[in-house]
């Protein structure tokens, strides 16, 4: 399967990856890419609910342990070339609520280990999978790598501690690594007819049940919708190319923002076509319990991951809708 003009998933051959999170809904997206590749899949996971594959080609090992513990790095990081991090917990209100919780449950499973690297000498390639909600409410789009940083819960709190963390690790040599802070992502799962995660899938799901979509006030807050297979191929392509992107974060979205408004209107239209019956949008006033982050814009600018790798994303907003509602059928 070709992942850019340049590389293809055929580059994996002979490669071993560990995936965290691998019960998760990008993991599963991003390694379906390599099931018919020769390549070695160590997937990790916290829960035990691994997903089953489809037989490929590549050799998959399954475990079920906790990142926390240093002791389960020791035994499964000799000889991984390359480890794609999506091991998180990702509920913003639970993360305020228990910020101690949630630093142990999303920092120190990484800084575990970047640790157990130095210590043995282990170098693998480590992408953190992070997100452009560190940026908190930038005033002018669209958002490039140069913004400040204003992270306004505990779940930006420490993706960035995680992200200063690789970049140290990666500054002095231990590993190399790069986070890739994700926009809005959507579509479906490799495994599943259709994650519930995020804005987009929701409403989609709410609508292909018939049921009506809610917006906050007009609906005119806008955001960056990256379909899921871009985002596993963004993965994919820094894997193969750790010198031109260590010790960096990249914005990984499409480019192009679409007002929640916009979002809603094109999936009534589209589901309308498969239902045969409308799907109504009805508008409510933000409600006080309303996080700061449902009223955030954002618009990504993607040029620098793109020049330093290749990358560009193949499925446009309307394509992925398509693509996501067909799904479901």
């Amino acid at each position: 399967m070709k992942l850019s003009e340049q590389f293809s998933t055929e580059d994996y051959r002979g490669k071993h990856i560990l995936v965290t999170g691998s019960s998760g809904y990008l993991a599963n997206n991003l390694i379906n890419f390599l099931t018919n590749i020769e390549c070695t899949i160590t997937r990790v996971s916290k829960t035990g609910a691994i997903l089953s594959l489809v037989e490929g080609q590549c050799k998959i090992t399954d475990i079920i342990t906790d990142i926390e513990d240093e002791v389960t790095w020791q035994q499964i990081l000799p000889n991984v070339d390359i480890i794609m991090h999506f091991a998180a917990q990702t509920n913003i209100a639970k993360a305020d609520a228990n910020p101690i919780e949630d630093r142990n449950n999303n920092v120190l499973p990484l800084l575990t280990l970047l640790e157990c690297c130095r210590k043995f000498g282990h170098k693998p390639l480590v992408l953190l999978a992070s997100t452009v909600s560190i940026f908190g409410l930038p005033e002018k789009m669209p958002v490039d790598e140069s913004f400040p940083d204003q992270p306004l819960s505990m779940y930006e709190i420490h993706k960035l501690q995680c992200e200063q963390y690789l970049s140290y690790y990666s500054y002095h040599g231990y590993i190399k690594g790069a986070a890739l802070r994700l926009a809005n992502v959507y579509g479906p799962s490799a495994q599943t007819t259709l994650a519930n995660r995020g804005i987009i899938n929701i409403m989609i799901k709410k609508a292909m049940s018939g049921e009506a979509l809610t917006l906050y006030d007009k609906g005119e807050f806008y955001r960056d919708y990256v379909y899921i297979d871009d985002v596993s191929r963004a993965f994919l392509i820094a894997g193969l190319q750790p010198d031109k992107i260590n010790g960096q974060h990249f914005i990984i979205a499409n480019g192009k923002a679409h007002s929640l408004n916009q979002a809603a209107t094109l999936i009534a239209s589209e589901v309308e076509q498969h239902l045969h019956q409308p799907i109504k949008i009805e508008y409510i006033d933000l409600p006080t319990s309303a996080s700061i982050l449902d009223t955030r814009n954002f618009q990504g600018n993607i040029s620098a991951f793109s020049q330093a790798t290749g990358w560009q994303p193949d499925i446009n907003f309307e394509q992925g809708i398509n693509l996501t509602v067909n799904a479901m059928l």
